[in-house]
This record gives C-alpha cells, sequence and structure tokens, in this order.
C-alpha cells in the first residue's frame, strides 16, 4: 500500500497481467517518478506500462558533432575562445577541449562541438574559425562517433583543469565518422 497525491501530477497507467487481462494495480505515476512494485515478477508485468510511458514521452533527438583539430600549443590560450563561443551560443552548444601530442598532422589539441541542431552547429564551427589566431586551424571532422582508437591519436590523460579522460593507453582516441 502506498499514499500518492491526488492532484493533477499523479497519473495512472494501465498494465497488462501475464495472462493478457489487465491488471486490477495499475502503475502510479507522480510527474516523472514511477511507483514500481519490488517483487521481479510484478515489475515485469508494470516495466511494459512504464517503457511504453518513457518512449512516448521522449523524443530524443540524436547530438551531431564537428572535432577540430588545432595547432594550438596552450590549451589555456583556446579558453577565451571558447567562452567566447559558449556565450554566444548558450545551452544550445556542448564544448570540449582535448589536449594531444604526438599527431602526424602537428595537432596540439582537439576541439568538440556537440549539438541536437546540426545545421547550427555548422554555424558555430564558422563562427569557432573565426576566432581563432592565424595558423592554428588544421582540419574538422563531422560526426565523429568516438576519439579513441584512431592512427593519429594520442590523447593526454588530463586536461588543463586536470580531470582525468576516460581514455586509457589501450583505447586512445578515434576519429572515425558515425554510421
Amino acid at each position: 500500500m502506498a499514499d500518492a497525491p491526488g492532484d493533477d501530477t499523479t497519473r495512472l497507467l494501465p498494465c497488462w497481467q501475464d495472462n493478457g487481462q489487465p491488471s486490477p494495480f495499475p502503475v502510479v505515476a507522480v510527474r516523472n517518478v514511477f511507483v514500481l512494485p519490488g517483487v521481479p515478477h510484478l515489475l515485469r508485468q508494470k516495466w511494459a506500462a512504464v517503457s511504453a510511458e518513457l518512449q512516448a514521452a521522449v523524443q530524443l533527438a540524436p547530438f551531431s558533432n564537428r572535432v577540430i583539430r588545432l595547432a594550438a600549443e596552450d590549451e589555456a590560450a583556446m579558453a577565451p575562445l571558447l567562452d567566447t563561443l559558449a556565450a554566444e551560443w548558450g545551452g544550445e552548444l556542448a564544448i570540449g577541449s582535448y589536449p594531444v601530442n604526438a599527431q602526424r598532422d602537428g595537432a596540439r589539441l582537439l576541439v568538440t562541438l556537440e549539438s541536437k541542431q546540426p545545421d547550427r552547429l555548422d554555424v558555430a564551427l564558422s563562427r569557432f574559425e573565426e576566432l581563432l589566431p592565424s595558423g592554428v586551424y588544421l582540419s574538422a571532422q563531422k560526426d565523429v562517433s568516438s576519439l579513441s582508437g584512431h592512427p593519429f591519436s594520442n590523447i593526454s590523460r588530463r586536461n588543463s583543469f586536470g580531470a582525468l579522460h576516460a581514455a586509457n593507453s589501450a583505447k586512445a582516441w578515434s576519429l572515425a565518422p558515425s554510421q
């Protein structure tokens, strides 16, 4: 037995028993919280209703990205440019910065731009290229799925903020376009 708010934030989701009959016990949903039973076979019965509800409610657009290869020696020197870009684009754009070394093309820094709006992403990339000092930009790649395993890669394990990257020496960064 459970108490739930009796206002318009509470919904009852119909579910079905294993025999195909309607369950006398619906799933209670309060805003984005679902009350589920702890008994495994009852949880499985209720999960179908929750899963359908979540899939209907969430139409997630995929992220697109651009990886920009720069010949910049100092990641900290690029920070003001990244700050400018972040300020101009607000929450529409996620920005990452990753120092690299021993790159065949001379890249010393990878900058990633990510967005759910691919057309706007190209505009952001053009703006970032405008902000860069001359001679720093090497290339950009579109919709890269991973930064591990690429022949150019040798990502530094720490960025300028000292945070460990998930990449390790066995899985360097790959710049293969996503399929």
